[in-house]
């Protein structure tokens, strides 16, 4: 038998899920400002601020591509086949979060990330050197770009010369199958509950969408009848428009909307903002969607339940 398809009423959360992030946003503004004479927390908190905006952007296209309405001359027909590249770049974002806050050391790790970034502009540097000497305005364009971001790290993160000299030994910012499963020490120091978070974060929304974003056998399985509706039979073409389309769209906004939910309690908790009403109400709203009750299981019921709506 097949599964019924969870759906959900959104209206009455997404105006709330709004102005929760518009409220996120300009908190992190507001923190970022009043400390003036912290650089290294000013920073960090820019960055939060610039993910808040990133992760609730990625959302809202996600919703217009989600549409189950025709948009004739502004949408393309297949645009809802493009979600799960961006949802992955959600969960990447909701990984970064996660993995910096862990164990309590925030500034320590947005530390690590920033100078990561600055080893990787390096290595595109000298890539451009040696494949593109010829486009020698780009490179110094280039050049002044990073001395200008060196110095930047040495100003505001205490980053010395002797680190930027040899960007070779700055260690790179790892990815979340990398951080579940490390290499060396330096990625091997999650806590239970984050790691077990990840894990679940990993197998159950990760993996099904990089399939689909990295354009694996698997994956191409997943929205090949979608690309090759005209070809198909009339009733191939009819399951296609109904219960096949519309399984595909809820579960990519659900694994969405999971991810910016996450987002949120996660930037709550840490700066233990005043946000846990709305918070509670819109995943009690959810509660029927698996996806989103398993993350609240694996991981946010520890940080809300016990707080009373």
């Amino acid at each position: 038998m097949v599964q019924a398809i969870t759906k959900v009423d959104f209206a009455p959360i997404l105006p709330k899920l709004k102005g929760l992030f518009f409220n996120l946003e300009r908190e992190m503004e507001r923190k970022a400002k009043k400390n003036p004479g912290h650089r290294c927390f000013n920073q960090a908190t820019i960055f939060l601020q610039v993910s808040t905006l990133s992760i609730y952007n990625c959302y809202e296209s996600i919703l217009w591509l989600g549409l189950d309405r025709e948009e004739t001359g502004k949408r393309p027909k297949n645009t809802l086949l493009t979600v799960p590249s961006i949802t992955r770049t959600m969960i990447d974002n909701l990984f970064t979060v996660v993995f910096m806050f862990d164990q309590g050391k925030f500034l320590q790790n947005y530390l690590w990330y920033a100078k990561s970034s600055y080893r990787e502009a390096w290595e595109e540097l000298q890539r451009y050197k040696k494949d593109f000497p010829q486009h020698s305005d780009y490179i110094i364009s280039f050049e002044k770009s990073l001395q200008e971001y060196a110095e930047g790290l040495k100003k505001h993160l205490q980053v010395s010369d002797a680190e930027l000299s040899n960007p070779n030994n700055l260690p790179y910012w790892p990815t979340l199958t990398q951080a579940i499963n490390p290499k060396n020490t330096n990625t091997s120091n999650l806590t239970a509950d984050c790691k077990k978070f990840l894990v679940w974060l990993n197998d159950w929304s990760y993996r099904e969408i990089s399939q689909i974003a990295h354009h694996s056998a698997w994956g191409v399985s997943k929205i090949g009848s979608f690309l090759l509706r005209d070809t198909l039979s009339k009733k191939m073409q009819d399951q296609i428009d109904g219960d096949s389309i519309d399984r595909f769209r809820f579960g990519q906004i659900f694994n969405a909307v999971t991810a910016l939910l996450c987002f949120a309690t996660e930037i709550n908790q840490h700066y233990k903002l005043n946000h846990t009403d709305v918070l509670l109400l819109i995943w009690k709203h959810l509660d029927n969607v698996p996806v989103i009750q398993e993350a609240w299981d694996v991981r946010y019921k520890q940080f809300l339940s016990t707080q009373s709506p």
